[in-house]
C-alpha cells in the first residue's frame, strides 16, 4: 500500500505529540486502528489506514470525517460510545474502554475494542481525543455463541417448567399447576378477606361419547371446552384440567351469586352450541365459595373446598346432569336431610367457610 506524500494536519500534530506517556498508551493498545479527534471542530478527524483495513476499505475510499466514522458504526453502539466518552471527558477517573460493533464493507460485523485518552490544553480544557482499537471479533463471536447456547438452555428450562404445569392437550394448567395457583389464591383470599369461588365442570357421559365418536373427537371436545372456559372468564381467573374430563375454574374475589351466574353461562353455551362437531355435549358443574381468615390452614381449606365442589358436582349429576349447583344449595327443598352427609354446620369446615 502506498502512503500519501503529504500528511494530514492532525496526523502531523499527533506525531509531534508522541511523548513517552502517549507512546506507552499506543504500545499497550496493540493497535488495529487509531482515531485522532479534534474536539474544537468535531467534524475534523484523522483516521489511520489500519482502521479502514480492518473494515475492508482502502484509505482513499474514505474521508477523514466524523460522519464517515459514524456511518460504519452501529447506531446503538455509537450513541452509547458518545455518552461514555463524554463521561470520560468530564470525569477522567472513569476510563473509556468498550467493545464497539462496526460494519465491514462486506456486510459482516466487526468487534473492535476502543480505548480513549483525552488530551487537554494548559487550561485543562479537553481539546483532542485519541482512540485506539483492537480487533476482538473472534473473542466476541465466541462469547456470543456461548451466550446464545446459554439463552437456548434458559429458554428450554423455562419451556420444560411450563410444560410440567400445563396440560399437554388443552395447554391450560394441569393438576400440578392448578394446585399451585389454587393454594396461592387461597393465601390471597386469607390476606384480603375476599371471596374465592371454585367450580368443577364435568363433561356428561364423556366415556359414552368416546365410545360412539372415538378418542380423537373426544380430544377435540376437551380442547374446545378449554377454549370456551378461557373465552368466558376474566384474565385473573385460573383454569385447569383436573382429570380426564373434569375442569376446574378458580374465581378470585367472586362471591356465590356471581360465580353461579358465570358457570351457568358457560354451561348454557356448551349446551346450545356444537362442541367438537357434536350437538348434544353438556356439562355439570359444582361450585363452592370460601371466605377464610389468616388463622385458617391453607391445606385444610384446599382439601375441604375440593370435597365441597365434588359433593355439589355429585348432586348436580344426580339431579339429571347439565346443570350448575352451588354447595350452599344442596340442602334446599329438593333434598331431605338424609340425602346429605356434610351439613351446613359441619365443624370440620373452616370457620368462615361460606356454605
Amino acid at each position: 500500500m502506498t502512503h500519501p506524500t503529504t500528511l494530514h494536519p492532525l496526523q502531523k500534530e499527533l506525531y509531534s505529540l508522541l511523548n513517552r506517556s502517549v507512546f506507552e498508551f499506543l504500545d499497550n493498545g496493540s493497535l488495529d486502528g487509531i482515531l485522532y479527534w479534534d474536539l474544537t471542530q468535531k467534524q475534523n478527524l484523522w483516521i489511520s489506514p489500519r482502521f479502514w483495513q480492518c473494515l475492508g476499505y482502502r484509505e482513499e475510499e474514505m474521508e477523514h470525517l466524523h460522519k464517515e466514522w459514524k456511518h460504519v458504526m452501529f447506531e446503538e453502539d455509537f450513541n452509547t460510545a458518545m455518552e461514555k466518552l463524554n463521561q470520560n471527558i468530564q470525569h477522567p477517573q472513569y476510563p473509556f474502554n468498550r467493545v464497539i460493533r462496526y460494519r465491514h464493507k462486506g456486510g459482516k460485523s466487526i468487534w473492535l475494542r476502543m480505548r480513549a485518552m483525552v488530551i487537554r490544553n494548559k487550561q485543562n480544557r479537553p481539546i483532542r481525543v485519541i482512540m485506539v482499537h483492537n480487533n476482538v471479533s473472534a473473542d466476541s463471536q465466541k462469547e456470543n455463541t456461548i451466550q446464545k447456547y446459554k439463552d437456548e438452555i434458559t429458554t428450554l428450562r423455562q419451556e420444560l417448567a411450563q410444560q410440567s404445569i400445563h396440560d399437554y392437550l388443552t395447554k391450560i394448567y394441569n393438576r400440578k399447576g392448578l394446585e399451585q395457583k389454587y393454594k396461592y389464591l387461597i393465601e390471597i383470599s386469607k390476606r384480603d378477606g375476599s371471596y374465592l369461588s371454585v367450580a368443577m365442570f364435568d363433561i356428561d357421559n364423556f366415556s359414552q361419547i368416546n365410545e360412539e365418536h372415538g378418542r380423537p373427537r373426544g380430544d377435540k371436545i376437551l380442547k374446545e371446552i378449554a377454549t370456551t372456559l378461557i373465552d368466558s372468564t376474566r384474565r385473573v381467573d385460573v383454569i385447569g384440567r383436573f382429570d380426564d374430563e373434569e375442569f376446574v375454574l378458580l374465581m378470585p374475589n367472586t362471591a356465590k351469586e356471581d360465580a353461579t351466574m358465570v358457570c351457568d353461562r358457560i354451561r348454557k353455551h356448551i349446551d346450545i352450541y356444537p362442541i367438537g362437531g357434536i350437538n348434544d355435549v353438556t356439562v355439570s358443574c359444582g361450585i363452592a365459595t370460601v371466605n377464610a381468615s389468616l388463622e385458617d390452614d391453607t391445606q385444610r381449606i384446599y382439601d375441604t373446598v375440593n370435597l365441597c365442589i365434588d359433593e355439589a358436582l355429585y348432586y348436580a349429576k344426580k339431579r339429571g346432569r347439565n346443570q350448575v349447583l352451588h354447595y350452599d344449595d344442596i340442602q334446599n327443598s329438593l333434598y331431605t336431610q338424609t340425602d346429605i352427609e356434610i351439613t351446613k354446620h359441619d365443624p370440620t369446615l373452616p370457620r368462615d367457610f361460606d356454605l
